[in-house]
């Protein structure tokens, strides 16, 4: 029988290429991925060798997170992987976008995920002035959001923009102004990434808050 697959999209968030096989032939689909340092941190294989006591390089560390993006990008969807940089409060913004550029080159489906900082908008301004796909996360406050924007605006496919609350709030409004605009030439405003929406309820959330991507942990299918 046919997936029915739902309209909005769907993106697991997580590390694991295995998890991500189990959740696809559970579901029927996947449309894309979010991952993160800490995701792949928690990666079995990672663990097993952070028990014995090695401690990764940084060159190790890039190598780990690259092939495991590698396994995962064939086993989604159009939403592609996001792939986020390492980076704190003390990046500057050409180190981030260095580090997206290489993770771009990755897999052909890659979205970068630069954090919602001063440093970030500007490495997401150049990424987006590159081509380059992105999702901007840790997104807090309509502020930040607008911020998003202006940094975004240009972006010849819609930016992902990803927040912690699972509840509606001032965001989702953004994203849905936003949405009605995205058509226009030279301009792809903010898709939203909820996060953490248990999945016995991915309707109510889903339409108070007008998302069309919605990430999810693989504990809450």
């Amino acid at each position: 029988m046919p997936v029915r697959k739902p309209k909005t999209k769907i993106l697991l968030d997580g590390g694991d290429p295995e998890e991500t096989q189990r959740v696809r032939d559970l579901l029927g689909f996947l449309d894309g991925q979010t991952t993160n340092p800490t995701y792949v941190a928690k990666n079995p294989s990672i663990q097993r060798q952070l028990k014995t006591g090695h401690k990764l390089s940084w060159n190790e560390q890039n190598e780990v997170y690259k092939h495991i993006v590698e396994a995962i990008s064939p086993l989604v969807g159009e939403a592609g992987v996001s792939i986020e940089v390492f980076a704190d409060f003390t990046t500057k913004a050409e180190q981030m976008l260095a580090q997206g550029k290489e993770m771009y080159s990755w897999i052909p489906n890659a979205y970068i995920k630069y954090p919602c900082i001063p440093e970030g908008m500007k490495a997401a301004r150049m990424s987006v002035q590159d081509g380059m796909r992105v999702n901007m996360t840790l997104c807090f406050s309509q502020e930040q959001a607008a911020a998003v924007y202006a940094a975004t605006k240009g972006a010849r496919e819609p930016v992902y923009v990803s927040r912690q609350s699972s509840e509606p709030g001032p965001l989702a409004g953004f994203v849905r102004v936003a949405g009605r605009t995205r058509h226009r030439p030279r301009e792809a405003p903010g898709t939203m990434v909820g996060r953490g929406v248990p999945a016995a309820r991915p309707k109510v959330s889903l339409s108070g808050c007008g998302r069309k991507r919605q990430s999810i942990a693989a504990d809450r299918i």
